[in-house]
């Protein structure tokens, strides 16, 4: 069911996660967006370049700082340095992408230098670095470990060009093996939500798009790479597509579609949710309306409505996910009710282990 796909981007002053199938680097983008935007206008006032040399680019001096240290948290902030200085440098001088496109050329998409390069490309998303993206993507289309970095990156540009959205698209219709076919649709997912506030009726041909797949799906995968990127797209358009399958008879299907509604902000979507952890006889269907629950903002009513399927899930799974969830938003009421009356025992001692941590 849920397909993770992590790279790492230097953003802020850590490396931060970016889940294609998670909300939660959405919760935190204000913050990061206004730098990203400090740096874009060339106002941030911080972290200035060293003076090139006769040998050396500024590229290569940006470059040079990431050598690794044993001290992790100074590596991140380097890490974080050079990716918001590249990206000020790209946006500031678009000829510098193809010296930076030389540089990285069939290097190993685990090296610091290649994950800035591409995170800066993608934080930059002037045409000029999608353009680089997609020309990556056409270089590389056999490297399927550097795709892994590639590919689910290029679904977070910023302002995606249809150049861009195209190469995905082709990349997913491909001959390629099924899992570098996958992440193209989910990063397909990902353009539609970046889409979404300025380009809304190019979002909604994606999901149109999707929706036609899912009508024309024979298999159970293809149902669930098909909800997931409905999912990615978290719009209220592609929420009506996915309440078509939250009945499916299938549990796999019918998990897959709650999952998908994770980053809807509805509340339409929060009562399917609520509503399959109380009714739903599958765990697997319950465990899944509970891990969406975690990627939303928490209301009185959710809580509540977790508080309530908690004292009587009998299913340590699906009791153990909505327990993190009442301990994410330190709900200690309801963890103290579980801590004193939940049905499991092993439920009552994370409860009782968890508040002593509150203390």
């Amino acid at each position: 069911m849920r397909k993770w796909m992590m790279l790492s981007l230097a953003l802020g002053t850590a490396a931060i996660p970016l889940f294609l199938k998670t909300a939660r680097t959405e919760q935190a983008a204000p913050a990061v967006a206004a730098q990203h935007e400090k740096y874009r206008a060339g106002t941030h006032g911080g972290w200035t370049s060293v003076a090139a040399t006769a040998q050396h680019s500024e590229l290569d001096q940006i470059f040079g700082r990431l050598k690794h240290t044993a001290d992790e948290a100074a590596f991140q902030d380097a890490k974080s340095a050079a990716y918001f200085e590249l990206m000020a440098r790209i946006v500031r001088d678009p000829g510098a992408i193809a010296e930076l496109e030389t540089i990285i050329s069939g290097k190993d998409r685990h090296q610091p230098m290649v994950q800035v390069a591409v995170g800066a490309l993608v934080g930059a998303g002037t045409p000029e670095a999608q353009a680089a993206l997609v020309r990556m993507l056409d270089a590389r289309k056999t490297d399927d470990s550097f795709l892994q970095l590639l590919v689910p990156s290029m679904g977070f540009a910023r302002k995606p060009t249809p150049e861009l959205e195209g190469a995905l698209r082709s990349l997913a219709a491909s001959d390629r093996p099924a899992a570098v076919r996958e992440m193209a649709h989910l990063a397909v997912g990902t353009t539609a939500a970046r889409l979404q506030a300025e380009d809304p009726a190019r979002a909604r041909h994606i999901i149109d798009d999707y929706d036609h797949k899912l009508r024309g799906a024979t298999n159970a995968q293809d149902m669930s790479t098909y909800l997931s990127v409905l999912g990615n797209a978290g719009t209220k358009e592609a929420a009506q597509v996915v309440e078509r399958y939250l009945d499916d008879s299938r549990p796999t299907v019918r998990a897959e579609a709650l999952e998908a509604l994770r980053r809807v902000p509805t509340a339409e979507a929060e009562s399917h949710l609520t509503h399959a952890l109380h009714q739903d006889s599958d765990e697997s269907v319950r465990t899944s309306a509970a891990w969406a629950m975690s990627y939303r903002q928490p209301t009185a009513t959710s809580m509540a409505a977790q508080a309530e399927a908690l004292a009587g899930e009998q299913s340590p799974k699906v009791a153990k996910r909505l327990l993190d969830n009442l301990w994410d938003a330190r709900d200690t009421t309801a963890m103290a009710a579980a801590a004193k009356s939940h049905p499991l025992a092993e439920i009552r001692e994370q409860a009782r282990t968890l508040l002593e941590k509150s203390l």
